[in-house]
């Protein structure tokens, strides 16, 4: 799943996790929201969760030092829609 939605806009982003997290925000703000539908009804809770908790550890290590800091916008934003 995560490589499918990464590789998608991956020549925007020049970076797997990067784009992975582009598109994750635009998911959570309502740009993608076919995406968000595809994966609520594909994937279970707990499969969903990996998503919030891939975010999380994207924002720890790498996002935090953006301003805004996406990874941990669309972790928030997702858990509230999970």
């Amino acid at each position: 799943m995560f490589m499918k939605i990464a590789t998608y806009e991956y020549d925007e982003a020049d970076n797997i996790p990067d784009s992975l997290v582009y598109k994750l925000h635009r998911m959570a703000t309502g740009g993608a929201s076919d995406w968000l539908d595809e994966i609520s009804k594909t994937y279970a809770k707990d499969q969903r969760n990996c998503i919030i908790d891939f975010l999380d550890e994207m924002s720890r290590i790498e996002w935090r030092h953006q301003d805004p800091d996406l990874a941990a916008d669309a972790a928030s934003l997702l858990r509230e829609i999970f």
